[in-house]
């Protein structure tokens, strides 16, 4: 894809996310405090953690296998319990409606069977009657809106294709267009770009980037310390469980990162 297209992609969907105002919201999404989180073994995994995501950033957790980045992210999204500590959303303002919060695992978790749309009317199964779901029947306006974020994303002519029929880079985008179709205040995305080429990863990226300037938190964990260098707002680095930095972006240097992560 070039990048003169995708920018004009980019920008269409920025225009076509509408219901999202990040003036009109306030500055943080979340704040988790001392939050603790273990295995069934009764091990701890995160051991008092403390995060703030804000309106319209991108926050990325680094940090080596078994630290507890992916533990962190699925206590955030309800997953598992937290076994101490506190999860508050929209901790600046009590009276804002609870975020809808939308979740990505490392895997995707899409159906290959099934294609690109009817993977993207998953994201909306909690909103739709038991019977109608269970029947796989969608209103009109509702596949209307699926059909239009796939497009926006770059799949219109894969609409109809069965995800195992597409490549890394799309089937990416179908997980995001399942994230994007529950009207979602904040994404959390596990090692998402991990298998995928340098291109993919920079289109994918950059797409995340986009969709932050509407309004949309994301948290990422991920392993590139290179990735967050040129596309985070916020780093958080993890090592056995516990948080040893966190701070803007801009304030590390690449050796620093490298260095806290090893």
């Amino acid at each position: 894809m070039s990048a003169v297209l995708y920018t004009k992609r980019a920008d269409r969907l920025k225009k076509n996310i509408s219901h999202l105002k990040a003036d009109a919201l306030p500055e943080r999404i979340l704040e988790a405090k001392g939050v603790w989180l273990r295995y069934p073994s009764g091990a701890d995994v995160v051991c008092d953690a403390d995060i703030q995501v804000f309106r319209g950033n991108i926050t990325m957790i680094l940090g080596r296998s078994g630290s507890g980045k992916t533990t962190l992210l699925r206590g955030i999204s309800g997953i598992i319990n937290v076994s101490r500590g506190s999860i508050q959303w929209n901790p600046d303002d009590e009276n804002c409606p609870l975020p809808r919060v939308a979740y990505i695992p490392q895997t995707l978790g899409l159906v290959r069977s099934m294609t690109a749309l009817e993977n993207t009317l998953i994201g909306v199964l909690r909103d739709v009657p038991g019977f109608l779901s269970l029947c796989n029947i969608f209103p009109a306006s509702v596949k209307d809106k699926a059909k239009k974020i796939l497009t926006d994303l770059g799949l219109s002519g894969k609409i109809d294709t069965r995800v195992s029929r597409l490549s890394g880079g799309q089937r990416q985008r179908v997980a995001i267009a399942r994230a994007l179709i529950q009207d979602p205040d904040l994404i959390l995305a596990d090692e998402f770009v991990s298998h995928l080429d340098a291109v993919t990863t920079e289109e994918i990226l950059l797409m995340m980037k986009n969709l932050a300037e509407t309004g949309i938190s994301f948290l990422v964990t991920t392993h590139d310390v290179e990735l967050a260098q040129r596309f985070a707002d916020r780093v958080i680095i993890m090592n056995h469980g516990r948080i040893v930095l966190d701070d803007d972006a801009d304030n590390l240097s690449c050796p620093v990162l490298i260095g806290l992560i090893k």
